[in-house]
């Protein structure tokens, strides 16, 4: 289990939201529908069950437990704040906002429509996935204040950005889980991220547009998610304000390779080239001749 206690709540799904809490004994679980206003189910997941679970991280291993456990349809998952469950009355975080309301987080991000109908909150330093018609990408939010936020480096008022969404005809919603060892995505239009998972951590490449390799490494951190893992590398690289468009994993991979190789071809062509500018240089040199004057002065 990690030092600090994971708090943290999702969105399942269209309408269902889970809360899960770290204890002693694993992870505590609540499960609410966004059309009734009390808990539908909770439980416990045991440090066993995670233990034995074939899923990387603890915290995606329990989310995964409580899902199955609780028969959610867990076909999308996504963080959300945990603030948004102060809506349900007989919910832990509604209790803690009355009574400890320091134990609740104090920075979280509202998205809202323009005409300020709230769609949902997500935590500090979360993402969303914004889709419009020609294109998708996730996104990296920094609290400001209750009004403002900070998209991919860039300063919205919230209203404007539900303005700008609503204008071009696009949408945003928090950036769904990723239950994989390997995936890749575009930086923006300067480079790609190719992200794999290893018996202790992940390991990471980082391309230029050209697909020929910049940066490689891993991390340590076998109980991260892989969207955790690759907002830490972004973070780690200086490159947390880029847009991230999600490509095929082996598309990277392939398109890497053929440049390697290419950039090898082109390599030992050079090299031959080198070695037979050389010997034409040798096979055509004039032969050297004694000097004569030098010779006779030897032969005296």
């Amino acid at each position: 289990m990690s030092d600090k206690p994971l708090e943290a709540a999702w969105l399942v799904g269209e309408s269902d939201f889970l809360h899960l809490k770290e204890n002693d004994a694993g992870f505590s679980y609540e499960v609410f529908n966004a059309s009734q206003p009390r808990k539908i189910t909770g439980g416990q997941i045991t440090v066993e069950q995670v233990s034995q679970s074939e899923i990387r991280g603890s915290s995606a291993a329990a989310r995964a437990l409580a899902i199955e456990e609780a028969g959610l349809n867990g076909g999308r998952v996504a963080r959300v704040s945990v603030n948004m469950l102060e809506r349900f009355v007989d919910s832990d975080v509604r209790r803690r906002r009355i009574w400890e309301p320091e134990t609740l987080p104090e920075h979280d991000i509202r998205f809202i429509t323009s005409d300020y109908r709230g769609l949902f909150r997500i935590p500090d330093g979360g993402t969303i996935l914004v889709d419009y018609p020609d294109r998708h990408f996730a996104a990296r939010c920094e609290h400001l204040d209750e009004y403002h936020t900070r998209i991919n480096g860039e300063v919205f008022h919230i209203c404007q950005f539900a303005e700008l969404l609503e204008r071009n005809g696009g949408s945003c919603r928090p950036e769904p889980e990723l239950l994989r060892d390997e995936a890749a995505w575009r930086l923006g239009s300067r480079n790609y991220l190719a992200v794999q998972a290893d018996v202790d951590g992940w390991q990471y490449t980082l391309y230029d547009a050209g697909f020929h390799m910049e940066a490689t490494g891993r991390m340590d951190c076998p109980d991260l998610s892989m969207l955790e893992a690759r907002d830490t590398i972004l973070l780690d690289n200086g490159m947390q304000n880029r847009s991230r468009t999600q490509v095929g994993y082996e598309f990277v991979a392939e398109k890497a390779e053929t440049v390697a190789e290419r950039e090898d071809a082109a390599r030992i062509a050079r090299k031959k080239s080198v070695l037979g500018h050389l010997s034409d240089w040798r096979d055509n040199a004039p032969e050297s001749k004694p000097d004569s004057k030098r010779s006779q002065e030897v032969s005296l």
